[in-house]
């Protein structure tokens, strides 16, 4: 599903939206139409004529942790250390 929304430059866009759920006395309208908050230029807000877009500020970082595998906390799970400097076996001829 999509909605209007006008953006600065005064065009008008379909953009994705969802269905809402909106708390109202009267339970006349239960859902409504709202724009997915999902462009990383652009935030809309509802305005008195219906949806707008509003530029963004600041900048986006990509957030990278490494998450810990869930095994490591598990003794039975943890991998024996590999000795340093091992000896192999000798061989009879």
């Amino acid at each position: 599903m999509t909605i209007s929304v006008t953006f600065p430059d005064g065009s008008i866009r379909d953009v994705p939206s969802a269905l809402r759920p909106v708390h109202d006395p009267l339970g006349a309208t239960p859902f409504r139409h709202v724009p997915l908050d999902c462009d990383a230029r652009w935030r809309f807000v509802e305005g008195a004529t219906g949806w707008e877009a509003h530029p963004r500020h600041g900048s986006l970082s990509i957030f990278s942790s490494t998450p810990a595998e869930w095994w490591r906390s598990v003794a039975v799970m943890v991998d024996a250390p590999v000795e340093q400097g091992r000896r192999q076996p000798s061989r009879a001829a």
